[in-house]
């Protein structure tokens, strides 16, 4: 069953064709990944099965009622919420039934003749909550905070005083906790470290529902799909594998691509020369050469995606010193790190590292 059907999808950008009467399914359950080149339209494509971009042409068709989530960067996070609480909005449904649950147990106390059918809400409310894990909240939430590291910060920290980092993670964990019938995840480990990946890649083979990842982390990609769809020339293409079982089809496919444009290119050279040749002398086997190649259906040659190149060209070579700083301090209410001296030279290669919300992006 179709979770949601896309059907001839056309999209244009500026001068540029993102999309061309494209279309796919996603199926209930499915675990994919989607890939293709920088500027193929991955992350158009989610905003558009979001309803955030509207196509030029096509049609998306979602299954009715179904639960789409994705990670809202422009989302509000209230000061004087804490990480827990916060998490705690994820099951917000829940805790109001719950609340309904209490109100009609205060309700027995004083009931009489409606006694009975108060009694029969409160056990379908009750058996609501059973069925949707709301008894086992508090482990829920332990695991997505101790995977994603905010047990190191502490769940009774205030989420305003979260680096920018650290936000898109609560989003991401929250997100989770919802549990929605669809993911659509737009790189969502480029925010984690390598133990907090591990956690997601784990936490993905074994979701109960459907997903949509784009991501350039192969690893990740390959542990956690079992479907693979392809955005190239403005069209998608499935592969019914894993990311290694799309490259080994990708490669085989464009080789017979590239061997079957070949083999028709030599043989309609050979037909044009022969028609070229006996125009005259063997008009009437020309003609008939001239017919045939009109019916053949031309392959069209197997091209590469576009990669643009840049180059920059200077007067004069810049200063040997790049950049210096002395005693810099930056951060919120209290400074991220030491006082910090440094110098930049011309031609040096330098990584920042350290752990999530210590100031890298800062």
């Amino acid at each position: 069953m179709s979770i949601v059907h896309v059907t001839n999808l056309t999209h244009i950008y500026g001068d540029r064709i993102i999309f061309q009467d494209a279309g796919f399914r996603l199926l209930k359950g499915e675990h994919a990944g989607l890939v293709g080149a920088n500027g193929a339209g991955k992350s158009t494509l989610l905003r558009i099965l979001t309803g955030s971009l509207l196509p030029d042409h096509g049609n998306i068709e979602w299954q009715p009622n179904i639960r789409a989530g994705f990670l809202e960067q422009h989302a509000k996070l209230t000061k004087g919420t804490t990480i827990l609480q916060y998490m705690e909005q994820a099951y917000d449904r829940l805790f109001e039934i719950e609340k309904q649950l209490n109100r009609l147990a205060e309700k027995m106390a004083d009931a009489e003749d409606n006694l009975e059918a108060i009694l029969k809400r409160y056990g379908e409310l009750q058996s609501e909550l059973e069925s949707s894990g709301f008894y086992q909240i508090g482990t829920k939430i332990e695991d997505a905070a101790q995977g994603l590291g905010f047990t190191e910060i502490g769940l009774d920290q205030d989420i305003a005083a979260l680096s920018g980092g650290q936000r898109t993670k609560l989003l991401l964990a929250k997100l989770l906790l919802e549990e929605p019938d669809v993911l659509l995840l737009d790189e969502p480990t480029n925010y984690l470290d390598a133990a907090h990946i591990e956690w997601l890649t784990g936490y993905l083979k074994n979701y109960k529902h459907a997903f949509l990842v784009i991501s350039h982390d192969e690893h990740f990609l390959n542990e956690i799909t079992t479907v693979t769809f392809h955005l190239e020339h403005q069209t998608i293409k499935r592969y019914s594998g894993s990311y290694q079982y799309f490259l080994k089809e990708y490669v085989q496919s464009r080789a017979q691509a590239e061997a079957a444009y070949a083999k028709q290119h030599r043989e309609i050279k050979k037909l044009e020369a022969f028609i070229d040749r006996n125009r005259v002398r063997k008009a009437k086997q020309a003609k008939s050469r001239e017919k045939a190649l009109s019916k053949i259906k031309r392959i069209e040659k197997p091209t590469d995606s576009y990669v643009p190149s840049f180059s920059f060209k200077t007067g004069r070579n810049p200063a040997m010193t790049v950049l210096k700083t002395e005693n810099l301090e930056a951060g919120y209410t209290v400074p991220l790190f030491k006082p910090l001296s440094l110098t930049v030279k011309r031609g040096d290669k330098i990584a920042i590292t350290g752990e999530n919300g210590a100031g890298k992006s800062t």
